[in-house]
């Protein structure tokens, strides 16, 4: 099944389970507690029409800022699905995704999806492609919304390498002003060397870092949460990307790179036919649109992607490692200040751990990707 089923859970309260009925005609008992999503709660509803996944919204981890922009994301999905992206249909009622109760409760309900997330180790050179196909759908058919009044449009290019320079250097304050109070009560330091490794590994990259690396990247409406979680396959095919949650204006290889950090790399080793297989689909639903007409020329022409394009609208290997290497690198940049903390390389959780072994990953290859 597409969500791991948790049974300790209960169902959801009186007053979801009347708008349910009265918006949406599903009625009933037969809930079943799902798990998955920080401080979210969701459930897996068999009704005569079919299975639906009624999803509540935390009001301790939303605003109601927040809470727009997940109405605006949800509002986005709707046009993928309906263009032909594998995700969840969302149901709606008088326009709106985001039911707001009175007892101030806030869910949504959408299609439940079958499928598997996708085994990492096990993933075959053809689901990548079909993933990455899916992710270049995703691109290519929000490039033909107006971005104006997305979240994070416009994009502040400075700000995205201010924030690791900022990261670097308030990481490394507190790491000495833990070590002058370990010192003085004469208590060894707690910091892992791993740790100050991987900070000065980012400090030795921003200083060297191209300024026009970010300059010349594609920007547009992403999905912003590409990873192996939020995927579900059946067979070689993608069933459903979910979770459009967070989706808003950023770098568009941000959500290639993250794909493929996620499902590619192990233990140590990036498969490069894994790897090659994702940008294969990715690139032949982002080169050519309506009528044959190229979609991303800016971004081919900017990265050198021209080189070794054939009549299919491929892009050649050269090309695909260009690419490869922006979205890994970009990657980097947004993630490293999310993931290089002290908090994470102490075991503070395993999911961050994961993504903190990427980035560390990348960071230490950083050349190899020039």
């Amino acid at each position: 099944m597409g969500e791991e089923e948790d049974r300790t859970a209960e169902m959801p309260g009186a007053s979801v389970r009347e708008d349910l009925k009265r918006c949406f005609g599903l009625g009933g008992e037969r809930f079943a507690p799902v798990s998955g999503g920080w401080l979210n709660r969701k459930w897996r509803l068999a009704s005569d029409s079919g299975d639906f996944l009624v999803k509540q919204y935390s009001r301790k981890r939303f605003n109601q800022r927040q809470l727009d922009w997940i109405e605006e994301s949800m509002q986005r999905q709707i046009i993928a699905q309906r263009e032909g992206v594998p995700c969840p249909r969302v149901r709606s009622f008088q326009g709106r995704v985001l039911r707001m109760l009175p007892d101030g409760t806030v869910y949504m309900v959408m299609e439940f999806c079958p499928g598997a997330v996708p085994d990492r180790d096990g993933i075959t050179a053809e689901q990548m492609n079909a993933i990455g196909t899916a992710c270049g759908a995703i691109h290519r058919i929000f490039s033909q919304l107006p971005p104006q009044g997305v979240r994070g449009f416009p994009l502040d290019e400075r700000s995205v390498l201010d924030g690791p320079w900022e990261h670097y250097r308030s990481q490394m304050a507190e790491c000495r002003a833990e070590k002058a109070e370990k010192n003085a009560a004469g208590m060894r330091s707690e910091t892992p060397p791993e740790f100050l490794r991987a900070l000065e590994r980012e400090r030795e990259i921003l200083e060297k870092l191209s300024p026009d690396f970010l300059s010349r990247q594609e920007k547009g409406i992403g999905h912003e949460d590409f990873t192996l979680d939020n995927m579900l396959l059946a067979g070689d095919r993608v069933s459903a990307i979910l979770d459009f949650d967070r989706s808003q204006y950023g770098f568009l290889l941000h959500d290639v790179g993250r794909a493929i950090l996620s499902l590619a790399l192990k233990d140590g080793e990036l498969d490069p036919g894994k790897a090659d297989a994702f940008l294969e689909g990715y690139v032949e639903q982002r080169s050519f649109g309506e009528n044959g007409k190229m979609q991303t020329v800016g971004m081919i022409a900017a990265a050198g992607f021209s080189e070794g394009m054939g009549r299919t609208g491929r892009t050649g290997r050269t090309g695909r490692k260009r690419l490869l290497s922006d979205a890994l690198r970009l990657t980097w940049c947004i993630e490293a200040p999310w993931w290089v903390r002290k908090g994470v390389f102490l075991g503070a959780s395993v999911k961050p751990e994961r993504f903190l072994e990427e980035i560390v990953w990348v960071g230490e290859r950083w050349e190899r990707f020039l």
